[in-house]
């Protein structure tokens, strides 16, 4: 996730996922950039929120962004 102008803005290209419905964001990134990015920032998002809310003790996020810092 990266910090862009008064945004968070998720970059897929570097998102490791093998799930199908990130295969079908990199179909869609060749025919429509904007809605592929987001579709894809609102499934990292949910991602983001899913593992951060199920965190019981101990759940630390570590930003290597210094604009989201």
């Amino acid at each position: 996730m990266q910090y862009i102008g008064n945004n968070v803005v998720a970059d897929f290209s570097n998102h490791g996922s093998v799930a199908p419905s990130f295969k079908r964001v990199k179909r869609l990134y060749k025919e429509d950039f904007d809605k592929a990015n987001a579709i894809a920032t609102n499934l990292i998002k949910n991602a983001y929120r899913v593992l951060l809310t199920r965190g019981i003790k101990g759940c630390y996020i570590y930003c290597e962004d210094d604009k989201l810092g």
